[in-house]
C-alpha cells in the first residue's frame, strides 16, 4: 500500500506560523522610554525650595518699626 499523502493542515499550520513572523519585535519599551525623557533633577532642588521657603519667612517678618525718637513723643505728648 502507498505511504499516505502528507496531512493538509500541516499547511495549514506553517500558514499560521508565517503571519506571526513578518511583524519584527517590537523594541525594548525602557531603551525607548529612557531615552527621550531627561533625568530626574538632582536632590539639590529639594535644598533650593528649602532656601526659598527660609526666604519667604524671613520676608513674611515685618521690619522693626523705626525708633521714634523720645522728644518726638514729648511734644506729641504736649
Amino acid at each position: 500500500m502507498p505511504p499516505p499523502p502528507p496531512p493538509p493542515p500541516i499547511m495549514v499550520g506553517a500558514k499560521d506560523t508565517k503571519p506571526l513572523l513578518p511583524p519584527p519585535p517590537p523594541p525594548p519599551p525602557s531603551f525607548s522610554l529612557g531615552a527621550p525623557p531627561p533625568p530626574p533633577p538632582p536632590p539639590a532642588f529639594g535644598v533650593n525650595s528649602s532656601g526659598v521657603g527660609t526666604n519667604a519667612s524671613s520676608a513674611s517678618i515685618p521690619p522693626p518699626p523705626p525708633p521714634t525718637p523720645p522728644s518726638s513723643l514729648q511734644l506729641n505728648g504736649n
